[in-house]
């Protein structure tokens, strides 16, 4: 009888424990930060002197979430500007010096830009919207985008991924679209 209450009382725990995890997955968020650090190099147009190359990079640059769990940007480098997290197919993230250079002729950038930028021709002028969704609610897909600046209410931005189970979102920074990563999908 005891072994048979202690079996029964230690499946209930280990059923209340599993509850509780399945229950924390719902609600969880995955945290995307920006990342800045410095290396000092020879500077051959003006030596002596150093430039200052700023590495700039998404941290972790691949995570993996759950369809329907949030995901949170973070803008907490050192660099003083903006950040664009733009969803791109893998063939259209920027890979050469050239595609890097010209980020404004980037098909999905094009695509954005208008909807994001108050004036396209002067992208200094700020932004006018934070998020762009291309097609359904949530982050699922080419053209889904977030804006996150170095101050003020949007230095952090949640937004759900709504991509389903078995999905890879890719994505690059629009401003600085060596900064690149992955979202994986899970169920």
């Amino acid at each position: 009888m005891r072994r048979t209450l202690a079996v029964l009382v230690l499946a209930c725990a280990l059923i209340a424990v599993v509850a509780v995890a399945n229950a924390g997955a719902a609600g969880r968020t995955a945290v995307i930060k920006t990342k800045s650090f410095d290396t000092f190099v020879p500077n051959p147009a003006n030596p002596p002197n150093l430039l200052d190359i700023n590495h700039l990079q998404w941290t972790p640059g691949i995570i993996t979430v759950h369809s329907g769990e949030a995901i949170k940007l973070i803008n907490s480098d050192n660099s003083g500007d903006p950040h664009v997290l733009v969803i791109a197919l893998k063939k259209d993230l920027p890979r050469t010096a050239a595609q890097i250079d010209n980020i404004f002729t980037n098909k999905v950038v094009r695509e954005i830009a208008p909807k994001l930028l108050i004036n396209v021709n002067n992208p200094n002028l700020g932004f006018k919207a934070y998020q762009t969704n291309a097609g359904p609610n949530g982050l699922n897909q080419e053209g889904d985008s977030l804006v996150i600046t170095p101050g003020g209410p949007h230095k952090t931005a949640s937004w759900l991924v709504s991509a389903k189970a078995g999905t890879t979102l890719y994505y690059f920074c629009a401003i600085h679209p060596w900064m690149q990563g992955e979202i994986k999908v899970v169920k």
